[in-house]
């Protein structure tokens, strides 16, 4: 008897047994288990597991919640555990869109905080912005918190390079809270609608476009131009295509 016998027989049937875990099919994870989520499903994720069917004891959780990030922006607070014997638990809230950004075929959802998400499901009462270009985008980039962290990120980004195209994109700022802004002077009837160039405003009822900009600082004074305006146009009997009151200095309108 020696128990230097028996700790060598534990150590080679402990190791043996870790190589049969990491090996078995039992344990090579193949599928999500879904929570906190009512506009996915589990098969929604599913494809981001081909080529990786991976022993669940070994499986980079880190990876693929990076990739799930930045396949899916609309999901936040998202967590990727292990659950066994082969699942991975993802937990997430959805964002929820307020704005629905809509340039010929393709529509893009926007939630308040401004991120720009594919739709998916059913999405009631949404504030619709008619474009010929898609939404004004930003990119949202977090400043780290100490020099270790910048080190970090930057060995992040050479190990795997794909880290730096999950930069989150969101519109512009400045176009979200003029679309918001707008939302509340907007009359019965009218659609807004965004230009590049000129900016937020909406289409009229009456036939006309108006355009106040991507400032709305002044949007009192504005509304006011554009009524005075509008009010000359119509007792001349005038009906314009378009009205620009962007710069207050330098309102224009258009009859074609």
């Amino acid at each position: 008897f020696s128990w230097q016998w028996i700790s060598g027989i534990l150590v080679i049937a402990l190791f043996l047994f870790v190589i049969m875990l990491v090996n078995s099919n039992l344990f090579k994870v193949n599928s999500f288990l879904v929570q906190g989520l009512t506009r996915y499903t589990a098969d929604d994720f599913t494809p981001l597991l081909a080529g990786r069917q991976t022993s669940i004891f070994i499986f980079d959780r880190k990876q693929i919640k990076q990739e799930i990030e930045g396949s899916y922006p609309e999901l936040n607070q998202l967590k990727v555990d292990l659950s066994l014997p082969n699942q991975l638990l993802l937990t997430a809230k959805e964002r929820n869109p307020v704005i629905a950004w809509a340039t010929g075929d393709q529509v893009y959802w926007i939630d308040p905080e401004g991120v720009v998400m594919t739709p998916r499901g059913e999405a009631p009462d949404l504030l619709t912005v008619q474009s010929s270009t898609p939404p004004p985008m930003v990119q949202i980039v977090t400043q780290p918190e100490s020099l270790v962290n910048y080190a970090l990120t930057a060995l992040d980004q050479q190990s795997d390079p794909d880290i730096a195209r999950l930069v989150m994109e969101r519109i512009d700022p400045d176009v979200l809270y003029a679309i918001l802004s707008m939302n509340a002077a907007i009359p019965e009837g009218a659609t807004l609608v965004y230009d590049p160039v000129a900016g937020m405003g909406w289409s009229d009822p009456g036939g006309w476009d108006v355009y106040f900009g991507t400032d709305l600082s002044n949007i009192g004074f504005k509304m006011i131009e554009y009524n005075t305006i509008l009010d000359h146009l119509q007792e001349s009997g005038v009906t314009p295509v378009m009205i620009s009151v962007e710069h207050v200095d330098a309102p224009y309108f258009r009859m074609e």
